[in-house]
């Protein structure tokens, strides 16, 4: 490999250091966006390198048009499989509570138009427990929830009063 793209001990010892990595690509380069710290030029701070070059992961160094980089921790790592199970089983209870919680009580969403089609962005699911139907219009866009007709508001407050138990 030729010395320019092969950094010596003494070429990573002067480098700066980029944290929070990741690769970044657009139609004419791939460059790396990271926290860099001990750059010649910049302060610390949140950059986009030159041009990639090299990417040697395994040697945790990175070649740009204009320098080597240091790499620490990327921006992105690959769950472990202790995570990985973890999430699993945090799905499979909330899966189990959603069907514990009034199963019989389902909703058909044809008389609620709006509302369908918030709940259409997430799921192919034409009947929804009451539980579903907060949860995802919770993350509805605020245009969204602005377009609900009066029927539609008072069937979320309908679910709302059933799930928070409260009486008015």
């Amino acid at each position: 490999m030729n010395s320019k793209f092969n950094p010596t001990s003494e070429d990573l010892a002067i480098a700066p250091r980029l944290e929070r990595w990741a690769k970044i690509r657009n139609s004419r380069s791939t460059r790396l966006r990271g926290e860099v710290t001990g750059h010649p030029d910049l302060d610390d701070q949140r950059i986009f390198t030159s041009p990639l070059l090299v990417l040697d992961r395994c040697k945790q160094w990175a070649r740009t048009t204009s320098r080597f980089y240091v790499l620490g921790e990327p921006a992105y790592k690959q769950p472990t499989e202790l995570e990985i199970a973890r999430r699993r089983r945090q799905l499979q209870d909330h899966r189990e509570q959603l069907v514990e919680e009034n199963p019989v009580q389902f909703y058909t969403l044809s008389d609620a138009p709006n509302i369908a089609r918030a709940v259409a962005r997430h799921t192919a699911a034409t009947k929804l427990s009451g539980r579903a139907i907060l949860a995802i219009m919770e993350t509805a866009h605020p245009i969204e929830m602005a377009a609900l007709d009066d029927a539609e508001k008072y069937l979320l407050n309908h679910l709302k009063v059933q799930r928070d138990g409260m009486l008015f």
